[in-house]
């Protein structure tokens, strides 16, 4: 696989300089300052992160990142939040990120097997002022996601896992075919590495389910389809950044970068920036 666009030395030093965060913010300042700041912009869409990212850091070490990088949306992984956790750790969290300037957008991935664990997901999400919740079910889950989902004022947003998925879930289109009459909370999460590895086009699956697109999980491959930061591998970013502007996306799009699991904070830093510095050139 090859880069679909090449970017001139120029156009890249044009970007790495745009995506340079603005000065940063020490871990240790006043929380309560930081979120008063102006969100650094990115042409309205609400660029954040997916907790997986940071799962081998601790809910402070990922807040103290994301005030680094500025970013103010989060996806939670219950890496940083059992899923058993009682109601006041959920209100704690979602304090601890509030106060931080940082909403969580979203939660999951989350596994449901059974009914009662998908009321478990909703019960877990809405305790934490999410309005997404990214889950990992099968088609035949479906039916009893959409019988639990009409007492929450919540979306779910499927997440496909690429070609090896034992639930089938392989890429955003074959969750698109599973919801096709299913109650309109219940839409997509497009891994963008996962539907790479599947031979599609991301920019183009992304136009395909954009009626229920509900969330997008950022990633960039390199030749081995192996992680890299984004804008350092194989996927067109600058188009697939594009296409949700064009659509009037208004849902999140979380980075979750996977590789360097111990000491993540570089490749967010450079995935975040070059996203800004795009961005910033559109």
């Amino acid at each position: 696989m090859q880069r679909y666009m090449t970017l001139s030395r120029r156009d890249t030093l044009k970007i790495v300089a745009l995506g340079l965060p603005l000065p940063l913010v020490s871990s240790s300042a006043d929380p309560a300052a930081i979120a008063k700041r102006p969100a650094v912009p990115f042409r309205g869409l609400r660029i954040g992160l997916a907790s997986y990212s940071t799962r081998k850091l601790s809910v402070e070490q990922t807040i103290a990142l994301c005030r680094r990088v500025d970013i103010r949306f989060i996806t939670l992984k219950s890496s940083h939040l059992p899923l058993d956790s009682t109601r006041e750790q959920r209100r704690e969290i979602r304090k601890k990120f509030r106060d931080a300037g940082i909403e969580v957008a979203g939660c999951g991935v989350i596994y449901m097997k059974t009914p009662e664990e998908i009321r478990r997901a909703l019960d877990y999400a809405q305790d934490l002022g999410a309005n997404t919740v990214v889950a990992g079910i099968g088609e035949p889950m479906v039916g009893n996601m959409e019988k639990a989902i009409r007492d929450f004022d919540l979306r779910v947003a499927i997440h496909n896992h690429g070609p090896k998925d034992k639930l089938g879930a392989f890429s955003p289109l074959e969750v698109w075919n599973w919801i096709q009459g299913a109650d309109k909370k219940i839409g997509v999460c497009m891994d963008v590495g996962h539907t790479f590895r599947c031979g599609h086009e991301p920019s183009e699956v992304a136009r395909k389910c954009r009626a229920r697109l509900y969330d997008v999980h950022m990633k960039d491959l390199d030749a081995s389809l192996s992680s890299v930061p984004v804008g350092q591998g194989t996927i067109d970013i600058i188009r697939l950044l594009k296409t949700p502007l064009k659509l009037g996306y208004q849902h999140q799009v979380a980075l979750e970068y996977e590789a360097d699991r111990d000491d993540p904070a570089t490749g967010i830093a450079d995935s975040i920036g070059f996203q800004r510095g795009v961005l910033a050139t559109l």
